[in-house]
Order: C-alpha cells, then structure tokens, then sequence
C-alpha cells in the first residue's frame, strides 16, 4: 500500500504492475516528499489496505523562510549501451531509434502570513523512451524475430492492404512516456493548539505499449496502444490538541481516477491473427482494446482520537472509503477478433475462428459496462503502554473492517437454475476482525527487540470482483463462429470485412435478451466467499556492536488464509490417471464459468534479513545487507480476467490448488551501499554512491500440454510429471518422443522423477551496480546550494558486455512435452519441445547514464 499524507494512491482496480492508481508512473512530484517510512509489519492498527507493506510518503509543508528548488535531469541515446556479450553464444547489437529523455521540476514553499498560513508547491514533468519496438529477422529492430521473414512480412502487410483495404503499419519502433505531475499543500495555524491542512495533488501520463509481445508474437505498428492515466486528489486534514492528553485527526479526501487504453490507429478494424509455423503476427486493432474504459472515484473519511493516561496512550478512530467503479471492457466489439491458420488462409479469407461480442440485445458496448458501488467501513482501538520499569513498550488492539453495498451484478435465471444458487452476488457484509499484538524492548543501551503477532488485509484488486458485473451472462454477449469465409459474407449495417462483424454474429447479438441469459463462459463471486487474511508474526532485533557498527536482523513468518482463487464450476472430476491426477471435462453443455472463491488451504511464508551498517570517520559509510525468502501462495492471481487468472496457474488439481512455490519468491538477494562524501574542492562536497543488488531469478514452471486432463483443453498448465525412466508405468512414450534429449534435459534441470513443483525452477542470478556522483558547484550566496550529478545504471555493463545481464522468469509456464491421457490412464508423451524458464531483459541489461543540475535555496 502507498499512501500521501495518509490517504491512499493505489491501484485500487489492478490493472498496473507497479501499484500505483497510475499505471505509468508514480501519482505524485518526488520534490513535493519531505518524509517517508515504509513498515514491513507494523502491528499499530492505524495501518490497513495492505497484506505484505505500506508506504507512506508525507509531503514538505512550508515555513517563515523561503526554500525551494529546481531541477534538470538528462539522457539520450548516445548515453545508452548497444551490445551484450553471452560468451560462447554469441553477441547481439542493438540498434536504438535516437531518442531524448528527461526529467524536470521545481518546488517553492514559504509563508503567506507569517507564522500563521504557508504554502508548498511542486511539479515535475518527464519524457523517456518505451523500448518496445518489434523486428523481423536480419532487422536489428528492438526485439527480432528470427521466425518472421521479411518474404512474409511484406507479403502479409500486401494481402492487408489490397484484400482488406487496411493499412497494418510497418515494424513498430519505440515508443514515449510522457508525465505531468503537480502538488501544492496549504497549512493554517487556526490557533495555537489547532491546524488545517488543505492538499492537493494531480498526475497525467501517457505510454505507448505493445499488446502482444512474447517471443512467439510479432505485432504490426497498428495493434500497438496508449495507456493513458489522470488522477486528481484534493485532502483536508485538521489536527487539534484540545488539552495535554486529548487530541484528534480528521481527514477527508477525494480522488477521481480516469485510465484510458486507445489504439495508436483508431479505425474500428477488426484484431487479426495469423498462424507462422507456430507462431502469430497481429495486426488491427487489439482485442482488449476495442471498448475499454476505466474511472473511479473515492471518497476517503478518517477520524483518529488520541487519549493519554498515565503509560497508556488510547487510540480509537473510524474511517470510511466510498468507492465507485465504471468499467468498460468488453472484447471483439469492433470489428472483432478473425484468427487464420496461415498467410494462403488469410489471402483467400478462410478465418478459422472470428469473435465478436458487444452489449446484448442492443450491439453498444456500454451496456456492458459493470458499474457498481461500496463502501469500506474501519473501526480500531488500540492501548500503547510503556513500562519504565523494563524499558518495554506493548501495543495491543483490534481493527475491524466491513464491506457495505447494494449493488449486485445483474441476476441471471438460467445461472441459477444451472447452479442452484444466485450470481447476484456482491461484497455487501464481507468483514474481518484483525487483532495485534506488538512489542518494542531495549534491553540495553545497545540492544533492542521488536516483533508481533497480527492479522492483515487488503489490496485484493476490484477488477476481480468486476469479472462478476461485466460477465453476468447477459450483459456482454461474446459469440464465435468457425470455418467463416469472409470474401463471400455479408457484414453489419453493410460494412466491409473486418470493419464490421458478420451479420450473423450481429443479429445474435441483438436478439440476445435477459431471458435468454448465457450461463457459460460467465464469472461469479462465492456466495460464502470471505475475505482473505494474512497472519504476521514478526521478531527482530539492532544491535550496536564497538565502533559504529550497528548490525540488524529480522525474521517474519506469515500464514495466509482464505486465499481467492478461480474454480471452473463448469468441470467435474470424470477419472484419474495412474498417478492419481485428476481428469476434469464439462458435465454437460456449460463450459468455461469461474467463480471467485476461498481455498481450504493455508500458504505459508518465511522472510530472513540481515543488515551492517558501519559510518567511518573519513566520510565512507557502508551498509551490507541479505534477505532470503520461502513463501507460498495457492494462486498467483496473475491476471485481471477470470479466465486468465484460472489458465495461468500451473497446478496438477486444475480445480483445487495446493499451496505452491509463490510466483514472485527471490529466494536469495544481497545487497550493498558504499556512500564517500569528502571536500576535494575545498567548501564543495562531493559525494560517491555505489549500490549493488545480486539476485536469484523468480522461479518458472515446467509443464505438458495435455487436453485430455480438462474440458477446455487449455495447453500448458498441467505440472510436468517427470517419469522414473524408460519403462515407468504411468508414461507411455511415443515412437517420435526422443527420450534420450528428454532424459538429458531432466538430468541438466536438477529434476528428480514425480511432478515438477510449482515454480521449483529458478531464472538466472542477477547482479546490478549503479554509480551516482554528485558534485556542489559554486552558488551566488552562502544561502543557496547547486550540484551537478551522474548516474550510471548498470555500470557493469558499461564495463564489460559480458556483466549485467538482467534475467527473470518468465511469465507464462514453459510447455515442456506435449502429451495425452490414454484410456488406461497413463501419459503419452509424444514430442519433447525442451524449455527454459529464463527471460532476459535486453533493456534493463544495457547500460544508460544521466547527467544532471540543480539548486536550491
């Protein structure tokens, strides 16, 4: 959880990688922080919204003097690497479009009436390149294809413009994020014992992206899009000290966020997919892109009372967050999604597969839009006492949390008669109780102890529970036809082919009504769904050892319960295999339909961390650091959609998962900080950093393909069963398998015979070193401070080709065999594909350096 000021700047919905409510880039001005703390495990109950950790960042209020700043930070191309060295493997040159980035801002804060009313205000702006451009093979264009040749390329791009009338664009190249931020904060002295404080904040932001971009997916310039992001949050806060023991906090605030994902070529042009020797290439419009639209707007009441008796300090508050969610995702409502098996396919117009989907009855999107309300009630008291007498602080107390709304996703007849339960089914009176228990004890001048035991929850995204409103059966309707001869078809409203869907689909669509209500591929939330929770129990200590060295240590064992996972309610157990896997296929004409539910199983999590840190007299400080981890999840929840959130989970028990290596575990990290200051240039410090990180890779799943294991026939999320050898008897190997190259690739992976675990497979180390020099350059008064700096991202590869390279897992499981389930029972293992769960980060392993100015007074 990130909060400003106490009030909340996540992703609530969960559609961004980084967090924030805004996907491309951190909501607020870095020149607008004064403070920040980040609590891994803080057992006060104030803190809430966050199982893992909370970051509060609190904003630079003014005073009677003048202080501000500016700044200018810059890079380019030219201070960019090109070529990575991979020893025996060969080398690779990269190519870069010339590009410009940037990073500037100010920050000014003083007093409007002298030790009465002040003001701070801060802004900052950027531009930095998206490396996503896209080759063809022999391009050197960002990331090559070697599979795409340029016969193919232009052949594709030809047929899309003289048989469609569609131009798809050339190679992508890189893109631009662009970022506007603004602060301001007004503080009123109301009296000596009372303050108002009034707190303003807005971003805007843009990036382009690309859609699909795996190693097998080559996308046309076209089917790339831009993420748009707009946040605006405005905070009151009054502080008031109504005697020596007495004192309250009350916050109001109010954020409205509008996310927003257009396609760089707006056309209304149908997605299309094109099947290369295994691989895709797409060009239109992207499928997830066709109506897409995301605004919230929350509003945030807190009041906190304090009360002093004696060692006890009682604290006691209520806060209330009103959420509101329109959402707009509905996919293939443009011109739809046309899939071919080959380029011959796509130049007669032969599409295997075309979807298309809209609002049914009426064809407009917006009506399948999921709108919905609730409201997130807090209650918490808390006693903090301080026994002198052992130096030993205790805090203990209770928060509790309950969901309130009276909006449901709209109730579908024929769910419930399939079912035999409502999918009307919200998040009103979903609660937890959360106790805490904490402990602070200096058990000498030099040595302290903390730890704690405590529930935690929240940060499980809204767009989860959306699935249930934007795919109620009855709302989005999304229809397919296969073997469709586009060339001689007949399209909506007299349009041409892939500007409008068929007409078949079409009229499906508008003939669709509630009465009619689909029941497969739809999403509901358990009726007995809870919310999840995290159990921390934390122990840690400092201690100072002679000379300054001060060494630190912290253990955390946490214990998570009612985790959410996705059920396909639509299968049922019809057998087993020889290994006591269960085979799953649909119970009759319902497939795909996913309920948000609670596993029966705990996840466990063990966290250890040791730091030293040592100031010498000369002006060198360092700070060494270790942190091993071992936790579990039951599932990732990778995804936004139902869908992809079930698929993307490899597991044996598609339906009920065991708790398993957690995707995002590094099990192993070092770290280290050496920081010099010293005058070489008398009055003018300067100041050397030099931060290292060396890294496990995230773990990988190795898995077969089987659709024999489940009604979907969902490729890639069966763990891999890893036979004893030639003849166990729950595989079958087939005539083509080479089992010699399979046996081989067992044996190089470390893998013993049985199920690979989930993750059990490490990416590669990662080592990273960064430079920064900062040098104070000569200003125009005693009062007033300029430098000039560098930063040096990866100074390793700078160094050297070879050094750097940034390695992670990779996102989807690696399919390793392809295989079926025979009537016996046992595996037929048929081709050996080979796989390995690292994913380089070409741009992350390139070094880039940055020079900058600025002042301050």
């Amino acid at each position: 959880s990130t909060t400003l000021d106490g009030v909340s700047q996540n992703d609530r919905f969960g559609l961004n990688s980084n967090g924030y409510s805004t996907a491309t880039g951190m909501p607020f001005p870095l020149a607008a922080i004064g403070q920040v703390s980040v609590e891994l495990a803080p057992f006060d109950v104030n803190y809430g919204g966050f199982s893992a950790c909370t970051i509060n960042a609190v904003t630079k209020t003014g005073s009677n003097e003048f202080h501000g700043g500016v700044f200018y930070q810059y890079t380019d191309d030219s201070l960019r690497g090109d070529s990575l060295d991979f020893g025996g493997d060969g080398s690779r040159t990269y190519d870069s479009e010339d590009y410009d980035e940037y990073r500037r801002g100010f920050d000014l804060g003083g007093y409007i009436i002298p030790d009465k009313l002040f003001f701070y205000i801060a802004y900052e702006e950027s531009q930095e390149p998206e490396f996503i451009a896209q080759g063809i093979a022999g391009s050197n264009n960002g990331e090559v294809r070697d599979w795409l040749s340029q016969e193919d390329f232009d052949r594709i791009a030809s047929i899309a413009q003289s048989v469609y009338d569609y131009d798809p664009g050339g190679m992508p190249g890189n893109g631009v994020q662009e970022e506007e931020k603004y602060s301001a904060r007004i503080d009123w002295n109301v009296t000596d014992t009372q303050t108002l404080s009034l707190i303003y904040n807005k971003y805007e932001g843009f990036e382009n992206r690309a859609s699909d971009s795996d190693d097998d997916e080559f996308e046309f310039a076209n089917h790339f899009y831009t993420k748009g992001a707009e946040s605006e949050t405005i905070t009151a806060k009054w502080a008031a000290q109504w005697t020596d023991s007495f004192s309250t906090e009350l916050f109001y605030s109010q954020n409205e966020m509008n996310d927003s994902q257009v396609n760089v070529a707006d056309v209304g042009f149908a997605e299309m997919q094109i099947s290369v020797d295994g691989n895709t290439v797409y060009l239109g419009t992207d499928d997830s892109r066709q109506s897409n639209a995301l605004d919230t707007e929350s509003d945030y009441f807190k009041l906190n009372a304090q009360y002093l008796a004696g060692d006890h300090v009682l604290t006691f508050g209520y806060e209330q967050e009103a959420l509101s969610v329109f959402n707009l995702f509905v996919q293939h409502s443009d011109g739809g999604e046309i899939r071919f098996d080959s380029i011959d396919d796509f130049e007669a117009g032969l599409a295997a597969r075309y979807y298309y989907g809209s609002g049914g009855g009426t064809n407009d999107p917006t009506d399948a839009a999921a709108s919905y309300e609730n409201t997130l009630h807090t209650f918490y008291l808390q006693d903090e006492w301080y026994i002198a007498s052992a130096d030993l602080t205790l805090v203990y107390g209770l928060r509790y949390e309950k969901f309130t709304s009276d909006d449901a996703p709209n109730y579908n007849a024929a769910w419930e008669q399939e079912f035999g339960f409502s999918n009307a089914q919200g998040l009103d009176g979903l609660d937890l109780l959360m106790p805490r228990l904490g402990f602070t004890w200096d058990v000498s001048d030099r040595t302290s102890l903390r730890g704690g035991v405590g529930l935690f929850s929240g940060g499980n995204p809204n767009v989860w529970i959306s699935n249930a409103w934007s795919n109620d059966g009855i709302t989005n309707v999304q229809l397919r036809e296969n073997g469709v001869s586009l060339l001689d078809n007949t399209f909506a409203n007299g349009g041409a082919v892939g500007y409008a869907p068929p007409t078949s689909l079409y009229d499906a669509v508008a003939a669709t009504t509630p009465e009619d209500g689909s029941v497969s591929r739809t999403a509901v939330i358990d009726p007995d769904y809870e919310q999840p929770g995290e159990w921390k129990v934390s122990l840690g200590s400092s201690h100072e050892f002679g000379q300054g060295w001060m060494f630190d240590f912290d253990l955390i064992y946490s214990r998570l319960e009612n985790a959410a996972y996705y059920q396909d309610i639509s299968q049922t157990i019809v057998g087993y295999t020889t290994t006591g896997a269960p085979i799953y296929d649909y119970a009759g004409d319902v497939a795909d339909v996913y309920m948000l539910t609670n596993s029966g199983y705990d996840a466990e999590g063990f966290v250890a961390s040791l730091g030293l840190t040592k100031a010498f007299d000369n002006g060198l400080t360092v700070s060494l650091g270790y942190a091993m981890v071992e936790s579990e999840d039951i599932s990732p929840m990778t995804s936004s959609t139902a869908g992809s959130n079930f698929d993307n989970t490899a597991l044996i028990d598609v339906n009920n998962p065991r708790p398993g290596t957690s995707n995002y575990e590094v099990p192993h990290r070092f770290s280290m900080n050496l920081n010099y200051t010293k005058e070489f240039i008398s009055g003018l410090e300067t100041n050397i950093t030099l931060t290292a990180v060396h890294a496990q890779g995230q773990g990988g799943n190795f898995v077969m393909s089987s659709a024999d294991l489940e009604g979907d026939g969902f490729f890639g999320r069966h763990l891999l069963y890893v036979p004893t050898g030639a003849d166990d008897p729950n595989v079958v190997f087939a005539d083509s398998f080479d089992q010699d190259a399979f046996f081989a690739w067992v044996e190089d992976n470390g893998l013993s015979s049985g199920y690979v675990g989930r993750n059990q497979v490490n990416a590669n180390w990662s080592t990273r070193v960064n430079l920064a020099i900062r040098q104070e350059i000569p200003s125009f008064s005693e009062d007033t401070h300029a430098s000039v700096y560098l930063l040096v991202n990866n100074l390793g590869n700078l160094l050297n080709d070879r050094w750097g390279h940034q390695y992670d897992a990779q996102f989807f499981s690696q399919v390793v065999v392809d295989s079926e389930v025979n009537d016996a029972g046992q595996y037929v293992f048929t081709d050996f594909n080979g796989a390995n769960v690292d994913d380089l980060d070409d741009n992350l392993s390139l070094w880039e350096a940055q020079i900058g100015i600025d002042f301050k007074f």
